[in-house]
């Protein structure tokens, strides 16, 4: 039998599959980044708490009926020494129980393990300014990146011209406090690390990331958008630090230059998402069920013998 913690967190990913399917399907392309990277962390934050929800009370009340049980189980059971123990076999519960562990133990330390790499190399760099815009000098060739309220970058492989359009972009992630969502996806790939469903909403999450530091940088009107792209192109041969990092040049550069390139999702578009929350709401309802006691097994000498373990009469 599956334990019950694994079997809550299984509905937990079949619910963000629900979610991510609506988000894909229907949002992802639109230019609300903003309005897309608050759904993608109620996703996760309802998806976590849909087990626990019982929906039944918005379903029909079932027609009312009286019953009455007639237990039948110490007569089928016989005399109490005819009883013969059931064999005993393997439990595989706890098996998947402690493989469980296992997993989040291993991603936690690996989550560990990228922080300490992080705390090492901002104890390596130093304060510098460019145009009165801090970031902390690192060695080495890296992708610039930023990191809770710091930007990580080595200026000697950079152009004086190109730098500035570095920090702007960067700045985006740390004023919009874009570490956050990125550690809280990770910290969800690491309780349910066996599930698709969590990396896709990491993907997605550090997808849409970029999407609104590209956006914010162009709607500024500072930096053309061509010379924009071209720097982002030099840039992407550059190796990110790591993936708790928010990089200039993290994940499909065609993707992001796409997207800068498409037309303004209208306000029509917004209806997308009254869709997708009524797709989920008649889904979430149809899927509800009223939490049942537990209900006494039928004993093996009712089985047996073909007499049922309870006689229920409905009136």
């Amino acid at each position: 039998m599956m334990p019950a913690l694994l079997l809550y967190l299984l509905k937990t990913q079949v619910a963000l599959l629900l979610l991510l399917g609506v988000y894909y399907g229907l949002l992802r392309r639109l230019t609300f980044h903003q309005l897309n990277r608050a759904y993608l962390l109620a996703a996760m934050g309802f998806a976590l708490l849909y087990p626990a929800l019982d929906l039944s009370l918005l379903l029909p009340a079932a027609p009312a009926s009286m019953s009455f049980t007639v237990s039948l189980s110490a007569w089928a059971a016989g005399p109490p020494g005819g009883r013969v123990p059931a064999p005993t076999s393997p439990d595989w519960g706890q098996w998947l129980l402690g493989a469980y562990w296992l997993g989040v133990a291993v991603l936690g330390l690996r989550l560990l393990v990228q922080l300490a790499s992080l705390w090492r190399l901002h104890r390596s760099s130093r304060p510098v300014a460019v145009a009165g815009v801090g970031f902390r000098a690192v060695p080495g060739v890296v992708s610039p990146f930023s990191f809770g309220w710091h930007i990580y970058l080595n200026p000697v492989h950079h152009a004086a011209a190109e730098l500035p359009i570095i920090l702007q972009h960067e700045q985006v992630h740390v004023r919009q406090a874009h570490t956050l969502d990125v550690l809280l996806a990770h910290l969800h790939c690491a309780i349910v690390w066996w599930s698709p469903a969590a990396w896709l909403v990491l993907r997605a999450v550090q997808e849409n990331l970029e999407f609104i530091a590209d956006a914010t940088v162009l709607r500024a009107g500072t930096v053309p958008a061509r010379e924009y792209q071209y720097s982002l192109a030099r840039l992407s041969t550059l190796a990110p630090v790591s993936t708790l990092a928010s990089s200039f040049s993290l994940l499909t550069l065609k993707n992001r230059i796409r997207m800068m390139n498409s037309r303004s999702s209208s306000p029509r578009q917004l209806l997308r998402y009254a869709a997708g929350f009524a797709l989920l709401t008649t889904l979430a309802v149809a899927c509800a069920t009223p939490h049942a006691t537990e209900v006494p097994k039928p004993n093996a000498m009712a089985q047996q013998s073909g007499l049922p373990d309870e006689l229920t009469i409905i009136m």
